[in-house]
């Protein structure tokens, strides 16, 4: 068995109370609907071998706020974006190029509801905590190295129905990233360390 770790290329929030600001690589937000509503796109390399089995994932974020244990829906990203130019509103602000649906909403053009799911987050602030993401989010790094060239691409966002909440994180800039970590094995069943372990 082999461990890899890495850390998120690019990071932003995208804020439906300012539908038109790009919020790139700063501390991030996830604020549920109805709520000033936020949502998170992330993309993690993952630099597995082709033919490699994901064994287990997780991802774990520091966390900066304490409002309990809630629930992050965890989607696949289909639609591309500018990382440093993206909005509500729109994938490309400056090309006025929109999203399917405003804030990335749109299922299966902007998101893919394959293997997307609901995870828990403990409470807690100003550590690493781990998102209990299970065998979908395995499903979707396992996805990432063989169809996807090594792209996760991420949307976090709280589920329905979730009240009030305001989760807020280390983005890529700092001290603490969001953390990807897998245990894979290779396909010559030979173990060995990749990324920052």
């Amino acid at each position: 068995m082999a461990r890899y770790t890495a850390t998120p290329t690019y990071a932003c929030y995208l804020d439906s109370s300012n539908p038109n600001t790009s919020y790139y690589g700063a501390s991030m937000r996830l604020v549920p609907s109805g709520l000033s509503e936020k949502v998170v796109l992330l993309e993690i390399p993952v630099s597995i071998p082709v033919g490699a089995l994901i064994l287990s994932a997780q991802l774990r974020l520091w966390i900066t706020t304490n409002t309990g244990t809630k629930k992050i829906w965890v989607a696949r990203m289909i639609q591309t974006w500018d990382w440093e130019d993206a909005t509500w509103n729109e994938w490309d602000n400056s090309a006025n190029e929109a999203w399917d649906t405003a804030g990335a909403k749109g299922a299966d053009v902007d998101y893919s509801t394959t293997n997307d799911f609901e995870a828990t987050r403990v409470s807690g602030t100003d550590a690493y905590k781990t998102i209990d993401t299970g065998t979908d989010f395995v499903a979707l790094v396992q996805d990432a190295i063989d169809s996807r060239g090594g792209a996760l691409r991420l949307r976090l966002a709280f589920p329905a129905g979730i009240g009030i909440d305001d989760l807020r994180f280390h983005g890529i800039s700092g001290d603490h990233p969001p953390k990807l970590r897998v245990e894979f094995q290779d396909s010559g069943g030979g173990a060995h360390a990749l990324g920052v372990i």
